[in-house]
């Protein structure tokens, strides 16, 4: 062999090392088909991170789907989370009605999202590799209810992240009882009372671990995502700290003293 042509042979095998996927490398984001408990295909994203980890589930706002989340959830996967984000039924590429207006949607809402949301829940704790006593739900406007109906239903829920939204009574309840749960959330006063309606839901909460992130023009929900680009970071880190290494003991609920905010809109 001339020396050209091993210069030649060694120019495609360093080619080819260059372009082979490294052993171990963190998979490619996978669509995935979910049924929901009367038979409605839902679609969803997974993030592997291709090794052992916690798992997160995404939940978007009503004026988004499941894309909203797409870079937060490929920067967690990369820390080493498997997450899941999922389009509600009538949303994105999932089946179901659309409707024109929220206000139409309420019934679905309150009787259909949270087997639709349990369905997403139960798909990923069966993934290999998924910590399936330490799991995190984060939820954007409409999805903030959402995530913490859903650490309600399953005591796996370490830790939940609330974008701009509210809660109905047994979502405020639970965070009453749950002092236990960490919460992060975060807003910006240039939409609306959020802020206010965020540092509303934390006075229900009675946990001494809650934070707060305010901000001034940044809009609504994972919107915020583009104006603040401190927010994904920061709750990357929030579930480094209340997540990766949070307690797998069984938490039962203890008699807790009303908060501020429990006992004033009680009295009212």
């Amino acid at each position: 062999m001339t020396s050209r042509s091993l210069a030649a042979v060694q120019s495609v095998v360093v080619i080819l090392g260059l372009c082979a996927a490294p052993a171990g490398a963190q998979p490619a984001p996978a669509v995935v088909a979910l049924k929901a408990p009367d038979g409605v295909t839902l679609k969803a994203t997974y993030y592997s991170p291709g090794t052992p980890g916690p798992g997160v589930v995404l939940l978007h706002q009503c004026n988004r789907d499941r894309t909203a989340w797409a870079e937060f959830a490929k920067a967690a996967a990369m820390r080493g989370y498997h997450v899941i984000a999922m389009d509600y039924r009538g949303f994105g590429r999932s089946e179901g009605e659309r409707f024109e207006s929220f206000q139409e949607q309420g019934p679905v809402i309150a009787q259909k999202w949270p087997g639709d949301v349990d369905a997403a829940f139960a798909w990923l704790v069966a993934q290999e590799g998924v910590d399936k006593q330490r799991i995190a739900a984060a939820g954007a406007s409409c999805g903030v209810n959402q995530s913490v109906l859903m650490a309600r239903r399953h005591p796996e829920v370490k830790t939940v992240m609330l974008l701009s939204g509210n809660l109905t009574p047994p979502a405020r309840e639970y965070l009453r009882d749950a002092s236990w749960l960490p919460v992060l959330a975060a807003a910006s006063h240039d939409d609306g009372n959020a802020v206010e309606g965020m540092r509303w839901i934390l006075g229900w909460s009675g946990s001494k671990l809650n934070k707060l992130v305010e901000y001034q023009k940044a809009g609504h929900g994972t919107d915020m995502f583009a104006v603040e680009k401190g927010l994904q970071p920061a709750m990357l880190d929030w579930l480094d700290a209340h997540l990766r290494n949070a307690s797998t003991t069984p938490v039962t609920s203890q008699p807790v003293t009303p908060t501020p905010v429990e006992v004033f809109w009680r009295t009212l």
